[in-house]
């Protein structure tokens, strides 16, 4: 069980360095060996960062994160208009313009 959670450690930190550097190639070839977990997320810390091209092919490799609730009920589309990354919420926008019409539990 250490060696498992070591290891999840480890992949979650690489693909969180992947996330706030925006490698695109990295999110490739970790995508699919890590199980995210958490509300910070490389693909929360990627978005919010305005990674447009890491976003780009995160939902291209899995359109259910437009989907996702947070704690508070908003969706990360919601904290990424917050914060400004137009473009990011463009690239939401292209999967479904829905998650729009979320109101958060406040």
């Amino acid at each position: 069980m250490v060696v498992v959670e070591k290891f999840m450690k480890e992949m979650h930190g690489r693909m969180t360095k992947a996330a706030t550097t925006g490698n695109v190639d990295e999110l490739e070839r970790l995508m699919d060996s890590v199980i995210l977990l958490g509300a910070q997320t490389p693909r929360h810390i990627a978005s919010m960062c305005g990674r447009v091209s890491f976003v780009q092919k995160m939902l291209k490799l899995k359109k259910q994160f437009v989907y996702e609730l947070k704690e508070d009920g908003f969706t990360l589309m919601h904290l990424v208009s917050a914060n400004g990354h137009v473009q990011v919420v463009i690239e939401f926008l292209k999967v479904d313009h829905q998650p729009c019409h979320i109101q958060g539990r406040e």
